[in-house]
């Protein structure tokens, strides 16, 4: 890449140029026996984008470094770092750039993805450090401002003092009010076309008046930003039983956790043995 940056001066990759400089240094160097060009082309459809999720890993990963700088406590990164999901690209993507703050989004996952996310109604338990997060990237991705589109967020939660290190959609100005709403405004700054409706209920048996048949079949899915592994294991039934995508992760001081494998269920892919149990029981994530 950077050999065709230089025979350029651009950053802007095509396939070609891309296919055509790594033939270049294999024939040379002999790296492998034979050149993958299906990976060069899933690779040259992001050069010239930027978007927010990628922009989020990397934030983190440099914050992280910047921490380690300061304090001179932890070893810092000293290897290349490579992060890819080639298997979120789609083979062939119909791409119509419109001039709008999407079209990096159109140029990786094609016109049919985008709209897709625009369109998107989730439900979002949590507004805490995970749902501020999220709400950030679905508001730059565009996730939720077309038709029926929607985020429901809910979060019993107000605001205090200590939530502001690490729920970064929240200011001084915020301390009090109800955490949903809160970042439902920030979130409409980013962007003012997302659309957010702040709930500050309970999410259990006690509030399915309120999250019942008609709400859940209207869902595209539900994404879990939660604190507690009850409310999980409820949304995760709730998922189940209405046929809908659960997204779950989770946090823990500097860690982070996020199930590396599908499966039916939030239960049935972490609750399934006595340490992990143990484990789960006593986390407390916010």
């Amino acid at each position: 890449m950077s050999k065709v940056i230089e025979q350029t001066n651009s950053p802007k990759i095509t396939e070609e140029q891309l296919l055509a400089a790594a033939k270049e240094l294999n024939s040379a160097h002999k790296i492998v026996d034979e050149i993958d060009e299906k990976l060069f082309k899933l690779f040259a459809m992001g050069t010239e984008s930027v978007i927010s999720p990628t922009c989020a890993v990397f934030g983190g990963i440099a914050g992280q470094e910047v921490l380690k700088a300061v304090s001179s406590k932890f070893t810092p990164i000293d290897q290349f770092l490579g992060i890819g999901y080639i298997e979120a690209l789609p083979t062939e993507p119909k791409i119509a750039l419109t001039g709008d703050r999407y079209d990096p989004y159109r140029m990786i996952f094609g016109n049919e993805q985008q709209e897709a996310m625009q369109n998107l109604r989730y439900f979002m338990l949590g507004a805490g450090a995970l749902g501020c997060e999220m709400l950030k990237n679905w508001a730059m991705m565009g996730v939720a401002t077309k038709g029926n589109g929607g985020v429901i967020v809910t979060d019993m939660d107000s605001i205090e003092r200590s939530n502001l290190n690490r729920q970064f959609l929240f200011r001084d100005k915020d301390i009090g009010k109800m955490k949903s709403t809160a970042a439902g405004e920030a979130a409409k700054v980013m962007n003012k076309d997302i659309k957010i409706e702040a709930h500050t209920n309970r999410v259990g048996k006690e509030s399915e008046n309120i999250y019942n048949d008609d709400f859940f079949t209207q869902l595209s899915g539900v994404c879990n930003a939660l604190d507690n592994v009850q409310t999980r294991l409820y949304s995760d039934q709730q998922c189940v039983f209405y046929k809908k995508p659960m997204l779950e992760s989770g946090t823990l001081g500097t860690n982070g956790s996020l199930p590396d494998d599908y499966s039916i269920s939030y239960r049935k892919l972490l609750i399934n043995s006595r340490s992990t149990r143990e484990r789960y029981s006593t986390m407390h994530i916010t």
